[in-house]
């Protein structure tokens, strides 16, 4: 039922826009686009989740307590068992690999930037990568993230 009126209002309004697309009325068509969330969301009795809705959902889906993290096996490395060597030929490849023009993360570092950097860059990182499979700690920079939901 929702979905059918939802449907209705979106025929309408693609409707009346097309109408004004084609005459001297571009103003209007364009005062239609900027109506349109808000007309549908009255119309159709839908709310937008609010960005504490979203924090919340988030924050319960990517908690490592969660009973589907909690239920997989977990190995865990002791000092004693041998941990596989990272290289820094494996680093550059990953990285020249990752592809480009996609976000950054919340430190603003493009995949560009480490992707031209000089191979001390790729040392440092592999010393890090062997680092934290031994069971050092992970930087905390590494488990921030931006999500965008669409």
């Amino acid at each position: 039922m929702i979905n059918t009126s939802k449907n209705e209002t979106w025929q309408k309004k693609c409707s009346e826009i097309n109408c004004y697309l084609g005459s001297t009325r571009l103003s209007k068509a364009w005062n239609t686009l900027k109506g349109l969330r808000k007309d549908t969301q009255e119309k159709s009795n839908m709310s937008l989740i609010t960005m504490e809705e979203w924090k919340n959902y988030y924050k319960m889906l990517l908690t490592e307590e969660r009973t589907e993290f909690l239920m997989t096996e977990q190995h865990e490395y002791t000092n004693d068992q041998q941990v596989t060597e990272i290289t820094t030929q494996e680093v550059s490849r990953a990285v020249k690999e990752m592809k480009n023009r996609k976000a950054a993360g919340p430190r603003g570092l493009q995949i560009e930037l480490i992707k031209n950097a000089p191979a001390g860059v790729y040392e440092i990182l592999a010393r890090i990568f062997k680092k934290c499979l031994q069971g050092q700690e992970i930087p905390q920079e590494w488990k921030k993230a931006h999500i965008t939901s669409i």
